[in-house]
């Protein structure tokens, strides 16, 4: 939890800092376990991060979140990351 509000925190500088990024979408990829043993931190991870786009997009920014399931699964979650990139 604590490395996703970091990953949100740089982003909102990231942004802040580049003045042509209002022309443009930017796509947001989260990974997070919506199914398996850890699948009750999924809906409120998903939750903040549907926050941060409304934010942004308060802010002038076009934004897309991209989801994917971990399935709290090593190996699931390797091929889910691998969709995001």
């Amino acid at each position: 939890m604590k490395r996703f509000a970091i990953g949100f925190m740089l982003l909102f500088l990231l942004v802040g800092s580049v003045s042509g990024a209002m022309a443009m979408e930017i796509k947001v990829g989260t990974l997070m376990a919506f199914t398996g043993p850890l699948k009750e931190f999924g809906p409120p991870i998903r939750s903040g991060a549907i926050l941060a786009k409304k934010q942004l997009e308060k802010a002038g920014l076009k934004v897309k979140l991209v989801q994917e399931d971990s399935e709290t699964n090593p190996v699931a979650g390797v091929n889910a990351a691998k969709k995001l990139v």
